[in-house]
This record gives C-alpha cells, structure tokens and sequence, in this order.
C-alpha cells in the first residue's frame, strides 16, 4: 500500500467520513464471533502482513511449499488465526480447500473464518482510503468490552464454496428483490460481517447514475477501475 508524498487537500463528502468514522468504532467492538480485542488484534496483523517477509516470500514463489519460515506478527493471535490473516491479506488469489481445512483444523472455526475475512475485507478499504487521503491508516482506538453475540444464519445455500452462500430463496433484508455481489452472498453466514462490510463498501460503489456528480468520464472510471485491479489481482 504505497502513500502518497504528502496528504491530500481533495474535499472529503461528509458521507465518506461518516461511514469511515463508524467503521473504524467498530473494528474494536464485539460482533458476532470474536471480542473487541481479538478484532482489534486482526485488523492491526493484517496492516503488518503487508510488511511480512515470509507473507512476500510466499507471494512471489511458484509453489508455497518451497518456502519455509515464520510469519512477522505483532499481536498474540493464535498461530492458525495469524496464518488466516496474513494469507487472505497477501495472496487470496491462491487459497486452496486444504489450506482451509489447515485453518480449521488449527481451531478456527467457520463462523470465524467468515467473519475475520470481512473484517480484513473492510478495514483494507479503510486503510486504502486513509492512506490515499493523509499518508497512513489511522489509529485504532482501544478494544471494548462485551462478549460476542454468537448470530448465525441458518438459511444458507451450499454451491460447493468453502462456507455457505446466502440463499436467494431466503435472502438478506438489504438484498431482498435485488441481486447480491457474491462477496456479500459469501459473507451471509454472519449477518453482521456482511452488513459491516457493506456500509462502508457501499458508499466507495458509485452507480453510473452519479456520474454528474464528478468530472470523470465513464471511460475514465473503467480505466482507474481496471488498472486497480490488475494491480491488486483482483478475480473480477
């Protein structure tokens, strides 16, 4: 994540600092499967994957397998945990379903699995932003307290993905008569990382219709678009 020279003086909408402002609250407070610090703790390992030696090592070998070593860590996080958040953090591109039966054999379970993965999903977009805007995420506030709140959801759809899918028979609210990006759809097993993550997603995802709004053109957008994701191997 390379940071401009110095801030930005680009006006910031007051909506993109509402929905960062709470996001940021809540990367620390308790949610469905894990207690503030451990989320805290997540966010904080996966800003220092992207500085782990062993996370660039295995990124630009061929073969995982020919590289050994240990991750830079800077939390106490199970060792499984830590493996899960530095890999979905450096090289999603290449998780396999044994890497994923490793995690949960390790003691992660599915519900964290999900949850931990739009965590990282949005405190990426966060601190993407804060960088591109002022130079560096920003600090995280100290973790609250509460035990989480152990939501579930039972309707789910089995398409042969690693976890279930949100069913189009039984929808989230937000979703419903509409259809959901699949990174939603793979989230609904835990209602509250699909919601965390699409309240801040949602305002970054400007629909054609706004277009008046900037002075970029379609072309241009598809263009800023299309080079991000090549940069950040994006599947789509």
């Amino acid at each position: 994540m390379t940071a401009p020279a110095e801030p930005t003086t680009l006006p910031v909408p007051d909506e993109f600092t509402q929905v960062h402002e709470a996001a940021l609250a809540g990367f620390v407070r308790p949610a469905s499967w894990f207690e503030g610090a451990t989320r805290r703790a997540i966010v904080e390992e996966s800003r220092s994957a992207r500085d782990c030696a062993f996370c660039a090592e295995r990124a630009a070998a061929l073969s995982l397998a020919a590289v050994r070593g240990a991750h830079t860590t800077v939390t106490d996080l199970p060792s499984g945990l830590v493996e899960m958040v530095h890999r979905l953090t450096t090289d999603s591109g290449r998780l396999t379903r044994a890497w994923f039966d490793e995690v949960l054999a390790s003691g992660v379970t599915r519900e964290q699995y999900v949850e931990a993965s739009g965590l990282i999903g949005s405190s990426t977009i966060a601190d993407t932003f804060a960088t591109a805007i002022d130079g560096a995420p920003r600090e995280l506030a100290a973790p609250e307290d509460g035990m989480p709140s152990g939501e579930r959801n039972e309707q789910l759809a089995d398409v042969g993905a690693y976890v279930g899918v949100m069913d189009y028979e039984h929808p989230h609210p937000r979703f419903e008569g509409a259809s959901a990006p699949n990174i939603c759809r793979a989230l609904a097993m835990v209602p509250s990382a699909m919601d965390e993550f699409w309240e801040l997603f949602g305002p970054h995802y400007r629909p054609m219709s706004a277009q008046a709004e900037h002075e970029f053109g379609r072309s241009q957008i598809e263009l800023v678009a299309s080079r991000t994701s090549a940069l950040n191997e994006c599947f789509y």
